[in-house]
């Protein structure tokens, strides 16, 4: 019971604790549903409906970080996913993401200090429900319904058009996708199964079979003044030449106009891949005029290993106006509008597959401005046909007010099942 006891104090002051417990028999209820084995559902989504999903649960513990003077953070969190989608007719599809989960954090990662800034971005409607809502400055317990998908594909011969929620990727880089305008990945992101739908209007016209127009729309949330600040409206045309891929892309993106390019192929087995970006704000944007650019490169080698680089050049963070102001730059990061704090970056992953089902990665990133690193392990297992684990950490080094030294050391155990 003392063990039980330090556990409440360390995780939940006792006022929450009547929830944290219901929270955390939903959480544990998940942990257990995703150690079985998967099933489909119903129907086929290649048909008129098909209900499919996943089961994801995550234990992660943190040393290092903390806002109460504690050695140790926690977070668990249990998520399930319902996938309905279906194509009725030849000419018309939809896909819709349910989402329910369940997270329990300790007071480091208390949405009280550590607020959602982009959580509603290029979001028209908020469509997030908490079932349970405590957070305070030592714990943070809740439990939330929301739609991540919700649209409607209709494909003519000259053209399809996509209306609603859903995921938008731009960009062929690992690490850094400055041309992927609509909630991009991090580059210390680990879980990359499903990306954040957003609010759009979406036309590919294809021109041939190798080359085409995109055209994206998506309206800004908040008063009419603010609403072009934030909407986003890009035009992107991309073709294949001699066996690489080239991008173009333009418009207006949130606080500005953004215009640039990319390309992406192969040179004697060896993978070549390159982004560029130029962004002008609007009147009273706090981001600067910059430009930023990502050049990587990449090989599989024989014994199934493959090696990833990358150099992002974060032109905002090096202008006259952000680069002694530390505080600026940082505030610009949480919010989600700055990359990272650093000018200069290096990432590189590299991978081997040890076994069919035993995959082994070892990612680095380190910042040429400051020398702080990220070393991120990982081993990926897979279980079953529609189950996997994840097991790895985040391992950092530099000071407080560095790009990576600020983070905590952190270990992380992930469960997934799909059905």
């Amino acid at each position: 019971m003392k063990l039980f006891d330090f556990g409440m104090d360390l995780f939940c002051p006792t006022e929450s604790r009547g929830r944290l417990v219901k929270a955390f028999g939903v959480a544990l209820g998940l942990m257990v549903l995703g150690m079985t084995p998967a099933y489909g559902m119903v129907g086929n989504s290649d048909e008129a409906f098909g209900l499919d999903g996943s089961l994801r649960t995550l234990l992660l513990g943190s040393r290092g970080f903390s806002v109460v003077d504690r050695t140790y953070e926690g977070f668990g969190q249990g998520n399930l996913r319902w996938i309905a989608a279906g194509s009725p007719e030849d000419w018309l599809s939809y896909e819709v993401h349910g989402v329910s989960d369940v997270a329990i954090r300790s007071a480091s990662f208390s949405r009280v200090h550590r607020p959602e800034q982009a959580r509603l971005r290029h979001r028209s409607v908020d469509t997030l429900h908490r079932w349970v809502d405590e957070a305070d400055e030592r714990s943070d317990v809740e439990g939330r319904l929301s739609v991540d998908r919700a649209a409607v594909k209709i494909r003519r011969e000259a053209f399809d058009v996509t209306v609603g929620r859903q995921a938008i990727s731009f960009g062929t880089a690992y690490f850094w996708n400055p041309l992927d305008v609509f909630r991009p990945f991090g580059a210390t992101q680990f879980d990359r199964d499903y990306k954040a739908g957003v609010d759009a209007v979406r036309v590919d016209i294809p021109t041939d079979a190798f080359s085409g127009i995109t055209v994206v729309g998506s309206p800004g949330r908040g008063t009419e003044e603010e609403r072009w600040e934030r909407s986003t409206a890009v035009v992107r045309g991309f073709t294949t030449l001699d066996g690489w891929d080239a991008t173009v892309q333009a418009g207006k993106v949130l606080g500005g106009y953004q215009m640039g390019g990319g390309v992406s192929g192969d040179w004697n087995g060896i993978e070549v891949r390159s982004e560029l970006v130029l962004f002008k704000p609007l009147p009273g944007d706090p981001m600067p005029q910059h430009m930023t650019a990502v050049v990587g490169t990449g090989r599989r080698f024989a014994k199934n290993i493959t090696v990833e680089v990358e150099y992002l050049y974060n032109g905002a963070a090096e202008t006259a106006g952000l680069k002694n102001n530390v505080s600026e730059r940082a505030e610009l990061v949480g919010k989600g509008r700055l990359l990272h704090r650093s000018g200069h970056l290096v990432g590189g992953m590299g991978s081997c597959e040890l076994t069919p089902i035993l995959n082994a990665t070892m990612s680095a990133l380190y910042s040429v401005s400051d020398e702080s690193m990220m070393v991120q392990p990982g081993m990926h297992l897979s279980v079953s046909d529609e189950s996997d684990i994840l097991l790895g950490g985040m391992f950092t080094r530099g000071g407080n007010d560095t790009e990576f030294g600020g983070f905590p050391s952190v270990l992380y155990l992930q469960m997934k099942s799909y059905f």
